[in-house]
């Protein structure tokens, strides 16, 4: 199976394109598999060593097959890779190494890798829908769409309580909340309170953090003028507020995690003013 994947990426498909489809799949399955048979230690004889280092190697292959299958323009498998490999990390995640004999099968996803999930959701999530539907069909193709968008959306946002991703990675998924709060609102709202209970002054800096990056945007698209009446700037406005109630009102007890919002805000705002 994993010589049927390597043959489709060399462009070699002597496999119908479903079968390839299946075979990512299938060995998904099969990593899970050997990483259930060693934590059962039932290896059908063969030695905890020789079973660990099978399973990091399997893994380590369909990883690394499943990186470049992302970056893919075939679209089912570009979609079943990322599910597949969001899944894995969060099953190889830090959570293992509790157990020293599992330490060894820890997979981190490394910067690149970091940066093609989040490449992938802001390309394949955040879209603009099409508004014309002439039929039934249509509509119906549209709300299966949207549910493939969510669960990617979903797979990555898991990425961050799981500790395999860190919080400020949040931040390309937070800027979207108010834009896109129809589709998304309730996943990004979970995923607010979830980086809050991490750590509030980490949650709060990635919080100016996602409106940086937003107000980046507006300036590359406007420049150095902007239309504090126009759709984008008040967007940007809505998203503060929105993260800004998100603490509540018990300032007290939120002291901190406002005071870096604040700082952080204020660097912010001399730094963009200064490389002016």
């Amino acid at each position: 199976m994993f010589n049927g994947i390597q043959e489709t990426l060399n462009l070699n498909r002597s496999m119908p394109l479903e079968a390839i489809k299946y075979c990512i799949s299938a060995c998904h399955s099969a990593v899970l598999w050997e990483l259930l048979q060693f934590k059962n230690c039932s290896g059908q004889g063969t030695s905890a060593a020789q079973q660990q280092k099978q399973l990091r190697d399997h893994l380590d292959a369909y990883m690394s097959l499943m990186t470049e299958l992302i970056t893919s323009n075939v679209a089912d498998f570009r979609e079943e890779a990322y599910v597949s490999v969001g899944d894995l990390l969060i099953c190889f995640s830090k959570r293992l190494k509790d157990n020293p004999q599992l330490k060894p099968l820890v997979y981190e996803p490394d910067r690149d890798l970091q940066q093609i999930l989040e490449n992938f959701i802001q390309t394949y999530v955040f879209v603009e829908e099409e508004e014309d539907v002439d039929e039934e069909g249509d509509e119906h193709k549209k709300i299966e769409k949207l549910h493939n968008r969510r669960n990617y959306l979903s797979v990555f946002c898991k990425l961050v309580p799981c500790n395999v991703l860190p919080v400020k990675a949040a931040a390309g998924v937070i800027r979207h909340y108010v834009k896109y709060y129809d589709d998304y609102g309730d996943i990004i709202k979970t995923l607010l309170g979830t980086i809050r209970n991490i750590n509030k002054i980490t949650s709060a800096k990635t919080m100016v953090l996602s409106l940086s990056l937003l107000f980046h945007d507006l300036t590359r698209d406007g420049g150095s003028r902007i239309d504090r009446q126009s759709e984008e700037f008040l967007s940007v406005k809505e998203l503060a507020k929105e993260l800004a109630m998100s603490f509540g009102l018990d300032t007290v007890k939120n002291r901190e995690a406002i005071t870096a919002i604040h700082r952080d805000g204020i660097i912010f705002a001399k730094s963009t003013r200064e490389s002016k």
